[in-house]
């Protein structure tokens, strides 16, 4: 969104209960925010404020006019087996003492919440400006799970961990190449919890694109990429079951549907009509 404050502030942004989205000054007391509405979040509690402090420390809230739905996203069930389970110990390096189960468990819940911290903390490098030019491409391949899915992990028929997925599987042959979806600057390059191998691209404004679990990855942190640049290949690093690419778009680090960056009327609707050159 665009806004407009009557003097410059302190401090100013979009605050929707812990999240802070980051507003960008294009012009002189004009501001420009992406936010986002979190998968969790019903519809009844999306409820944005903006907010700006002054010298004087004084704070002001407004809460924008935002059209929201919400939605339902799919659910599976994943049955655990022990060659899965044995390799995921082995992958993660575990301690002897502990059991491939519980490997899984505390890699599945711990290590996942430590890998979305760490790339939500990554999302905070961003350009002050828009890196990307329209639509965002999609890398080809099957999709094979979607966004905000639920899982339900069971293991010898009892539930033993679940979790949500935060971003698009597509899968290919093995190894395929990957591209980037828009251009833009890489701001991470290497390992992150169950994601495996990662690059994240920064595509200015709190705007990022993610690509988990590669194998060879072709690009260096601060690298300039465009949109259909190779940057890596597919793998089944991390937390996999299979050759895949897991991608990500990101809002100020909370995870979005990458689904609606791919079609280009939503994106003219949603996005570009709302850039400032556009006004």
């Amino acid at each position: 969104m665009l806004y407009e404050v009557g003097e410059e502030p302190k401090e100013t942004g979009i605050v929707l209960d812990d999240l802070l989205f980051n507003s960008f000054e294009f012009e002189q007391r004009k501001y420009l925010s992406f936010y986002a509405h979190p998968y969790y979040v019903e519809a009844d509690n999306f409820k944005p404020r903006v907010f700006a402090v002054d010298d004087a420390g004084n704070l002001r809230k407004i809460r924008p006019g935002s059209r929201t739905a919400s939605h339902a996203y799919s659910s599976e069930v994943i049955d655990l087996t022990d060659n899965f389970l044995e390799n995921v110990k082995d992958k993660m390096m575990a301690s002897a003492t502990q059991t491939p189960l519980e490997v899984f468990v505390e890699v599945n819940s711990k290590l996942r919440q430590e890998s979305q911290q760490k790339i939500s903390q990554i999302c905070q490098k961003t350009e002050p400006q828009k890196l990307w030019d329209g639509v965002f491409l999609r890398n080809q391949g099957a999709t094979k799970a979607g966004f905000a899915d639920s899982r339900t992990y069971q293991y010898r028929s009892e539930v033993v961990s679940r979790a949500v997925h935060t971003g698009l599987d597509i899968a290919g042959v093995n190894n395929t190449q990957i591209f980037a979806a828009n251009h833009g600057k890489v701001v991470h390059v290497g390992e992150i919890g169950i994601y495996g191998n990662v690059v994240i691209l920064d595509h200015g404004y709190g705007l990022h694109s993610l690509y988990g679990h590669l194998h060879q990855i072709h690009v260096q942190e601060g690298d300039n990429v465009n949109k259909g640049d190779v940057i890596a290949t597919s793998g089944e690093t991390g937390l996999v079951f299979g050759d895949h690419l897991h991608f990500e778009m990101r809002v100020n680090g909370v995870p979005v549907n990458p689904v609606e960056w791919f079609d280009e009327v939503w994106v003219k609707n949603n996005i570009e009509t709302y850039m400032p050159e556009a006004q």
